[in-house]
């Protein structure tokens, strides 16, 4: 119960905490820790997931898989717990890139009896992921699922350049939509609301051909001038449609209900009144019969109840069954599309209605003689529950991977407690509860647990060099840094030996290298530097070489994993003389090491986000504007 209030909001949290006696946020945020989210499938989610599978029938065992990707921010952070730079390309076991992630990619899997799902894994990419990865992670997730006992029958994606690519590697076609795998025939179709939305857009575009009937655009905004020249008290015969179904401003082209009003029934049939009052073209009837299809196709693959389709006004809405005239209706609309005259031939989406249609009979066919189901919801068969998914997402402020990734895993943890079915008569809360609770108590005793080797490259030794010559003002910074490092140092080592390595106490202000340190200091009577401590030559040089090393190496090995160990040793190797020479000892060596690498590594990261910032935001207030 604390796990599910802790994810209500924290100041839900603190108000039952004063009435329950509640775990501390800190024991919870401990729990969850020690549950392994990185990118890939290996996981702590496939495991969980198991265990509430052996629960399960074997009907609400059939499900589909959902492939989406969101955009994010670019940006990098320093993860210190698994030593590696996040914010570059992830393709978690396949490797990663130097490239920054922009897209996050996102396996989901729901069942299709039971309102049942749950997010799988997740993945960065720049722009889009590349076919030839989607299609290997499609292949690897399936069999992930169909080892923990999930039957995949289908995978749905939008039309985006990726999953067409990969649906296409696969050997996917509109013929055959489907591939045989671990022993079941899976098909791929693409989401029905991007189709539409896709739909909407070229004909805004485009004049489509359909049996030698032309269907124009410009006739659905005559027919708004006309419903907007009433005024605002006019009456009105489609009062859904307004002035942003027309223009399609920002982020409108993107919102599936602007779509599906516009080529709706209303519509439809206020075009036809106006043509039949004569104030519309006899033409606009052709573009008034194609809303009215589409409004009807859009319902045959939105159902979302089971309602008689007698006495159901519409009757596509209903859910497939063997009393539903779906699968006729579907074959006549594949027809119908095929004849459809466009001219760009770049258009992808009219394939892509094909390809579903033939993919949802096929798939009908085989749960209703194979599965036994008596009927389907193909609103399941969508995207949805992913796309509200990443809506929720953005609104917990996962903008950025950092923050994607920690947003992504509180909503795991919410959809493991949440019970199985409307009846809950698999899997009790407080059995839910129990079981999860307990797995993360598990998880959390093992302190071992072994991180996969994400990187695509390995770490390569920089040959030693002579460090560039830097000015007189660099030098200053960087022997104000040595006595920052002395300074921390110091106040855990009180070696004598070290300490006269390190610290020159007898520093004059007669190096102009030390300008820095002197104008920083605090005035103290009779002293040049204050209370701020100076480095010695030697130790000013043993970090400068330091410096080089790790400007060197970090270009080399940003992307791969155990970055810090990486770079530190290159410079345990690589500086072995001077260590000599300065007669540290070994552990206060490795605690300069350590603390030399963290501050550079944070550094590093936060002035390349600010550059990246400063290139972004250049032109923000011209696209502002050039969308007005």
């Amino acid at each position: 119960m604390a796990i599910s209030l802790y994810y209500q909001g924290p100041k839900s949290y603190k108000h039952q905490s004063n009435i329950f006696h509640l775990p501390h946020k800190r024991s919870i945020d401990r729990w969850l820790e020690g549950m392994q989210f990185n990118t890939g499938f290996e996981c702590d989610i496939f495991n969980i997931l198991s265990k509430r599978v052996e629960k399960m029938s074997t009907r609400e065992r059939v499900c589909v898989l959902l492939v989406d990707e969101v955009s994010l921010k670019e940006g990098l952070s320093y993860n210190e717990k698994e030593d590696t730079i996040d914010g570059l390309e992830d393709f978690g076991y396949m490797g990663r890139t130097k490239r920054l992630a922009n897209q996050g990619l996102v396996f989901m899997v729901r069942g299709l009896t039971t309102n049942w799902k749950q997010p799988l894994a997740y993945f960065f990419a720049r722009d889009s992921t590349p076919d030839t990865y989607l299609e290997k992670l499609i292949e690897d997730c399936i069999t992930k699922l169909y080892s923990i006992g999930l039957v995949v029958k289908a995978c749905i994606g939008d039309q985006g350049v990726g999953n067409r690519g990969a649906f296409r590697n696969l050997g996917i076609t509109v013929e055959k939509p489907y591939k045989n795998m671990c022993e079941q025939n899976v098909y791929f179709m693409y989401d029905p609301p991007h189709l539409l939305k896709s739909i909407r857009n070229n004909l805004k575009q485009h004049n489509f051909d359909i049996e030698g009937k032309i269907v124009k655009w410009d006739y659905i905004v005559q027919y708004f001038d006309i419903e907007t020249k009433r005024g605002n008290t006019g009456l009105r015969a489609s009062h859904k449609l307004t002035q942003k179904h027309i223009t399609l401003p920002p982020f409108s082209k993107m919102s599936v209900p602007i779509a599906a009003q516009t080529l709706s029934r209303s519509v439809a049939t206020g075009i036809n009144t106006y043509v039949a009052c004569n104030e519309m073209p006899p033409e606009a009837a052709f573009t008034a019969d194609f809303c009215y299809k589409m409004d009807e196709l859009f319902d045959s693959v939105n159902s979302r109840n089971i309602v008689n389709p007698e006495i159901c006004t519409k009757p596509m809405k209903s859910a497939v069954s063997a009393a539903t005239t779906h699968i006729d209706f579907w074959r006549e609309k594949i027809k119908w599309l095929k004849s459809w005259k466009i001219d760009s031939s770049h258009i992808q989406c009219v394939q892509g209605w094909i390809l579903t249609l033939n993919a949802l009979i096929m798939l009908w066919d085989e749960l209703r003689l194979h599965w036994g189901f008596e009927f389907l919801l193909v609103s399941r068969c969508n995207q949805d529950c992913l796309e509200n998914l990443f809506s929720v997402l953005r609104q917990k402020g996962g903008s950025n991977d950092n923050q994607f990734r920690n947003c992504l895993k509180a909503a795991v943890v919410d959809r493991f407690l949440r019970p199985i079915g409307r009846n809950c008569r698999h899997l009790s809360d407080d059995d839910n509860d129990k079981e999860f609770v307990h797995y993360l108590l598990e998880c959390t005793k093992s302190t071992s647990r072994p991180h996969p080797d994400r990187s695509l490259l390995t770490s390569h030794q920089v040959p030693i060099a002579t460090p560039a010559p830097r000015s007189l003002s660099e030098d200053n910074v960087l022997v104000y840094i040595c006595g920052y490092l002395c300074h921390k140092i110091s106040a855990k080592h009180v070696c004598i030996t070290c300490q006269n390595a390190m610290v020159d106490n007898e520093q004059i202000l007669c190096d102009p290298r030390l300008l820095l340190c002197h104008f920083r200091a605090a005035e103290v009577e009779g002293k040049d530097f204050g209370l701020l401590q100076v480095a010695t030559p030697a130790f000013i040089e043993l970090i400068s070489q330091f410096d080089y090393i790790f400007k060197t190496q970090f270009h080399i090995l940003h992307h791969s994993n155990k970055l810090a160990e990486s770079i530190k040793r290159q410079i345990q190797i690589q500086t072995f003389h001077q260590q000599q020479l300065l007669q540290l000892c070994p552990t206060t060596l490795q605690e300069i090491m350590a603390l030399f690498v963290r501050m550079r590594l944070h550094h590093a990261i936060k002035h390349f986000n600010k550059a990246l910032r400063t290139t972004k935001r250049k032109n923000r207030k011209y696209m502002k504007l050039s969308h007005l």
